[in-house]
């Protein structure tokens, strides 16, 4: 008659954890069958978890955190001879951790016009659109201004203009490039008139959508921007800073001008990690004569 009991009996788990379940394995020599039970810090007595299986492993489901559990396993031989091993495990709080999400953090999109508009906004006197005539990289571009406009006397007064919010990048030399297009009847600056006609203009949070074209005696930047330094981008002080078109001219031209694509880079170091918002327009100030519109595409940020 066997009345020798199973030997090398052992059970092991984890002696720490967090989760919701966790890996629990046993063994003994001469073994067939085995029953797992558990107690701890919330019961009096021993919990049935495995009856007489024949498996060695098994995920134990937490029945709660923040409490110790003791594991203990009874092995059988085919006699019916039994031995015991039983270890302890604590099992902690369970815890997801997320990523870290700025709830206000909003990266540059869409910068080719491909998906729409959003999450671009856009109004104005002067038509916007997307459009597939122009555009110098995919399909589409941002078209600021409508070249179907009558030239004399049939172009809206005022600006047709696009806008984005987005995050800087914190770190690094963070700048945006873009690509622009001006066609032109126009100019920038008229010397006999002294007064600011049509332009493509780019801003940074504050913007001045004046369509009068008389200058500003409290604005020196449109001077700047405008005439003394058309076309070179300067993102020292919010507000305009950039200015593009046809230099001063006493002449208007008929056909356009065509300016070409042209790219311009400007630095945003200064706001790296600040919201901003960045406007693009098409201005033909003054009369409805001399019209003027402007391709837009191919906008990226980069650190």
């Amino acid at each position: 008659m066997d009345t020798l009991s199973p030997t090398n009996v052992a059970i092991t788990a984890p002696k720490h954890i967090s989760a919701t379940q966790f890996t629990v394995s046993w063994s003994a020599d001469d073994a067939v069958s085995y029953t797992v039970e558990y107690s701890g810090t919330d019961y009096a007595s021993w919990q049935l978890w495995l009856t007489g299986v024949i498996s060695t492993e098994a995920e134990f489901p937490v029945p709660a955190t923040e409490s110790d559990y003791i594991l203990r396993v009874t092995a059988y031989d085919h006699a019916g001879n039994s031995a015991q091993a039983q270890t302890e495990t604590h099992v902690g709080a369970w815890r997801i951790y997320l990523p870290l999400i700025l709830s206000n953090y909003d990266p540059f999109a869409n910068g080719g016009f491909e998906s729409g508009w959003a999450p671009w906004e856009h109004a104005g006197e002067l038509a916007q659109s997307r459009t597939q005539s122009q555009a110098r990289e995919g399909q589409w571009s941002a078209l600021l201004g409508d070249p179907d406009y009558v030239n004399r006397g049939g172009v809206p007064v005022g600006s047709g203009r696009m806008w984005q919010s987005f995050t800087v990048p914190d770190g690094g030399a963070p700048e945006i490039t873009l690509w622009y297009h001006i066609y032109t009847h126009d100019v920038v600056w008229g010397q006999n008139t002294e007064k600011y006609y049509d332009s493509f203009e780019i801003y940074i949070n504050s913007v001045d959508w004046s369509e009068a074209g008389d200058p500003d005696p409290d604005d020196p930047w449109r001077e700047t921007r405008c005439r003394d330094e058309l076309s070179t981008p300067d993102t020292s002080n919010p507000g305009l800073v950039f200015c593009d078109g046809k230099p001063s001219d006493p002449t208007k031209s008929d056909p356009p001008t065509d300016l070409e694509w042209k790219s311009v880079t400007l630095d945003l170091s200064q706001f790296a990690g600040q919201n901003i918002t960045l406007y693009l327009a098409t201005f033909n100030r003054v009369d409805g004569w001399y019209n003027t519109w402007t391709y837009v595409d191919d906008l990226s940020v980069q650190e």
